[in-house]
C-alpha cells in the first residue's frame, strides 16, 4: 500500500563535439579550424520485472486478521530500490546505467486454508486488488525512468557532479509521485483494497 525508492533498454546517442586546431602548429589557437569527432553517449535501464515477496498475516478469525494486518503497518509494498553507476571519460560521463532491482510484498493469510468461502472470497477481492495497487507503483517507477532517460539524453554531455545531480533530482520527484498516488488512492483504499469481514 506504499512505495519507497531507497525493463531493460540501451540508448546510443551520438554528439558532434569540436575539436579546434591551428593551421600550422596543430594546437588550438587564433588561426584555428574546427574538427568535429563524435562522441557517444550511453545511457542504460537495467531492471525487470518485480520479484515477488510475501509476510505472514496470522489470524483464525477475519477479526484477528485485519487486526493483524493493520498492526504490520502496511498491507502490501513496493520497493523499486534504484541505483547507478558511471563511466567517465575526459571529465565527461560517457555511460550512465540507472539500474533497479524492483520487489512487490503481498500478505499470505495463514490460515487462509481453513477459512470459509465467503471468507476466502473476501480476502482474495482485497488481495488482488492489492497487487493491481502495488504493480501500479511499479508503472510509476518505469515510466518515470523512461522519462528522465529521455531527458538525460537531451541534456547534452554532463560531468559526474551533473549527473549526481541530476540523480538525485529523478529519485526526489519520482518518491513525489509514488506519493502522489498513494494520497489519490487512500493507499489503494479507493480502488477496492478493503478486507469485508464476513
Amino acid at each position: 500500500m506504499s512505495a519507497i525508492l531507497a525493463g531493460p533498454g540501451n540508448f546510443g546517442r551520438t554528439v558532434p563535439l569540436p575539436i579546434c586546431q591551428s593551421l600550422i602548429s596543430g594546437l588550438p589557437g587564433p588561426d584555428n579550424i574546427c574538427i568535429e569527432r563524435e562522441f557517444t553517449m550511453k545511457v542504460t535501464l537495467k531492471y525487470s520485472k518485480p520479484a515477488s515477496q510475501k509476510w505472514t498475516a496470522k489470524g483464525k478469525t477475519m477479526d484477528d486478521l485485519l487486526k493483524n494486518l493493520n498492526k504490520h503497518g502496511w498491507w502490501g509494498r513496493y520497493r523499486a530500490q534504484p541505483s547507478y553507476s558511471y563511466k567517465e571519460k575526459n571529465g565527461t560521463v560517457s555511460g550512465f546505467t540507472l539500474k533497479a532491482k524492483p520487489i512487490v510484498i503481498m500478505p499470505a493469510w495463514s490460515d487462509y486454508s481453513k477459512a470459509t468461502k465467503d471468507q476466502k472470497k473476501s480476502w482474495d477481492t482485497m488481495w488482488k486488488a492489492l497487487k493491481k495497487h502495488e504493480d501500479n507503483h511499479h508503472v510509476i517507477f518505469d515510466t518515470a525512468a523512461k522519462a528522465w532517460k529521455k531527458a538525460m539524453d537531451k541534456a547534452g554531455d554532463v560531468d559526474a557532479k551533473e549527473a549526481k545531480s541530476k540523480w538525485d533530482a529523478f529519485i526526489k520527484d519520482t518518491q513525489g509521485k509514488q506519493d502522489a498516488y498513494d494520497k489519490k488512492t487512500g493507499h489503494g483504499e479507493k480502488e477496492g483494497v478493503i478486507l469485508k469481514i464476513v
